[in-house]
C-alpha cells in the first residue's frame, strides 16, 4: 500500500516470505505530508517517520 501511495518514496522490493516487500527509496526523506499518510495507512506498521530525535508518524490520533 505505501509503494502505491507515494511510488516516488516508496518501491517494491521483489518478494519476501511469500509478499512483495516495500522500501524507501532512497535514506533522509523529508516527513512531508504524503509520507506520514503512508505511515497513517501501513498496515503492516512498517513505517516509522522521525524529524530529528523525535517519532512524527505513524500519527496516532
Amino acid at each position: 500500500m505505501c509503494a502505491g501511495t507515494v511510488p516516488e518514496v516508496f518501491t517494491l522490493d521483489g518478494r519476501q516470505a511469500g509478499r512483495e516487500h516495500a522500501r524507501a527509496v532512497a535514506d533522509g526523506i523529508e516527513p512531508d505530508e504524503r509520507v506520514l499518510d503512508a505511515a497513517d495507512i501501513c498496515p503492516a506498521l512498517a513505517i516509522t517517520v522521525h524529524e530529528g530525535d523525535t517519532v512524527v508518524g505513524p500519527r496516532r490520533d
